[in-house]
């Protein structure tokens, strides 16, 4: 007598139920408000490549110094999956050490796409919606599908210090989030006091929100939200790709 639903095929069915578990596991991205870090400087906020590529003096960027202007451009390609994309920066802020809002003045920065998305979007305390800087496309291809490593830095921004320069304890700077398709993972921050000598820092940012301390010891990872935006092209060959494969064909098809 043929049983439809037999022991071998109740096993098929439990260990595609739980592939497919483990598959949505790998498939959604864990959203968090990052924990206060401790007091040492986060190495992993540091990427090997931090070596600063500009002209002038070279060194480590630390706003505790006081600096009258900070450059802030993209440290690597926009992870859109395609060539022509260029950044979305929703909003910089920075907090003195007494927890004052410091203001900027732009000096220097690429250009926008239109005045809708105008480099001054990233100082209006607006931190979600339509208001961001948008890069034209004249700056480059900064996606990572065509990236070259001379763009590092194509999209940029100079921001000078509204009256005398004093330390900067804190920097946030914000991203598009998970539903935005041109955000960077990492970000190239620049000191300087007379636009000629520069200090570099690369660094890692999320996709929505990082907050940076700053102090005589160095840089501190304070918050963050999001996760650290990847490619969608990675996914045509991610593990979570292939272990759907796994799953489908492993699935009792029935007789």
């Amino acid at each position: 007598e043929h049983h439809p639903f037999s022991l071998e095929s109740a096993a098929m069915a439990l260990s595609s139920l739980l592939c497919c578990c483990v598959l949505l596991s790998l498939l959604v991205p864990i959203q968090s408000d990052g924990p206060a870090a401790s007091t040492t400087p986060a190495a992993s906020m540091i990427p090997a490549d931090s070596t600063a590529e500009s002209s002038g003096t070279e060194g480590d960027c630390n706003p505790w110094m006081a600096y009258r202007y900070y450059e802030i451009s993209n440290g690597g390609p926009v992870m859109c999956g395609k060539c022509a994309c260029t950044w979305d920066l929703f909003e910089v802020e920075a907090y003195t050490e007494s927890g004052l809002k410091q203001t900027f003045t732009v000096k220097q920065n690429a250009p926008a796409t239109s005045a809708s998305y105008s480099v001054e979007k990233i100082m209006d305390g607006i931190t979600d919606g339509e208001s961001y800087w948008y890069g034209a496309h004249s700056i480059g291809q900064l996606g990572e599908a065509c990236w070259d490593g001379s763009l590092k830095g194509a999209q940029y921004v100079v921001l000078e210090v509204a009256g005398t320069p004093v330390p900067i304890q804190r920097f946030v700077f914000w991203q598009g989030g998970s539903s935005n398709c041109c955000k960077v993972n990492s970000l190239q921050l620049r000191c300087s006091n007379d636009l000629t000598n520069w200090q570099s820092k690369a660094i890692q940012v999320y996709t929505e929100r990082t907050e940076l301390k700053f102090d005589e010891s160095g840089m501190t990872l304070l918050s963050w939200t999001g996760t650290i935006a990847s490619s969608p092209r990675q996914w045509l060959f991610s593990p979570a790709v292939a272990l759907f494969w796994l799953c489908w064909l492993g699935a009792p098809t029935g007789h």
